[in-house]
């Protein structure tokens, strides 16, 4: 048995989705269902028994408890009701289970999904089988959970309290110099009276005209 165990750990492989939104660690004979845009995922066990879904969206600005209240909202539009819920941590972030039951094609399933918010993202993982099958797949469950990863969030770089950069300081500083004339339409021999204006934000060394 310890032989057949660390078999499978060493079969066991890390997937990153397109996207690179999250990594999980692949059970071996688990296989992989292809998405169109490759953000969300779907696994299978071998059997085809058990299934693994991670849902990947925009929060919009939504908090982890609007986030979990709407989900719970839209089970309950289909006539699921979740009979437990807890906060949970993965990837280092808190998160909501919730387990529920589903009537489908005259069977039975059970149903855990855990919800975590992270930056402007939230992650569904859905994790299914029938009633009777859910604890046979209980362990690769966890171990797919456990392993699930996300990518690391730098802290966005301040904009505040930034040095002028140095062609702005010497537009700052330097000395204008503007010769114009009031009246723009002259003929020729006529005298045009020009004005100076001179404007010097350096103080030192004074400005001389000769």
């Amino acid at each position: 048995m310890i032989f057949i165990l660390l078999a499978n750990n060493v079969s066991a492989k890390i997937f990153t989705n397109n996207g690179n939104d999250f990594s999980i660690e692949q059970p071996a004979g688990w296989a992989v269902v292809q998405e169109p845009d490759g953000s969300d995922q779907t696994f299978t066990s071998q059997t085809g028994k058990a299934w693994v879904r991670v849902v990947v969206a925009s929060s919009e600005g939504m908090t982890l408890t609007e986030i979990v209240g709407s989900r719970k909202e839209y089970l309950s539009s289909i006539d699921i009701y979740p009979y437990s819920e807890k906060d949970v941590t993965i990837s280092g972030i808190t998160g909501v289970e919730l387990i529920f039951t589903e009537w489908y094609n005259q069977r039975d399933y059970r149903e855990t999904q855990t919800i975590v918010l992270s930056g402007s993202k939230y992650y569904i993982l859905t994790f299914g089988a029938r009633v009777n099958d859910y604890t046979f797949y209980s362990e690769d469950f966890d171990r797919i959970l456990n392993s699930f990863k996300l990518p690391r969030t730098d802290s966005p770089a301040k904009v505040a309290n930034v040095a002028p950069t140095p062609v702005e300081t010497v537009k700052e500083l330097s000395a204008s110099v503007l010769l114009y004339r009031e009246k723009t339409n002259v003929v020729i021999g006529e005298d045009v009276l020009l004005k100076l204006s001179v404007v010097n934000l350096i103080t030192k060394p004074v400005m001389m005209f000769r």
